[in-house]
């Protein structure tokens, strides 16, 4: 089975709390993606930015990409580098 990050994203920190179903709906949608396709999530990675804030500044999306290159590298470690 491969391994596959998860990135999830909302437009703001209120449609991330825990009474909405953005994160959840989203997390749902990916993980029968996952099931259909042979993957495994190992990590996932959420940010609550507006679809128009750059890339720099949206943290979750920098950390996916800084653990896909961690794993490109080669590592056997299978959720990247560690978390801040």
């Amino acid at each position: 089975m491969r391994r596959a990050f998860g990135y999830v994203r909302v437009s703001s920190v209120g449609q991330s709390a825990e009474d909405r179903d953005g994160i959840p709906r989203q997390k749902t949608t990916i993980r029968k993606w996952a099931a259909a396709n042979g993957a495994r999530i190992v990590r996932w990675f959420e940010d609550s930015v507006s679809g128009k804030t750059d890339l720099e500044n949206r943290p979750a999306l920098q950390g996916l990409m800084v653990a896909r290159q961690w794993r490109n590298a080669g590592s056997d470690r299978e959720t990247g580098p560690a978390r801040a």
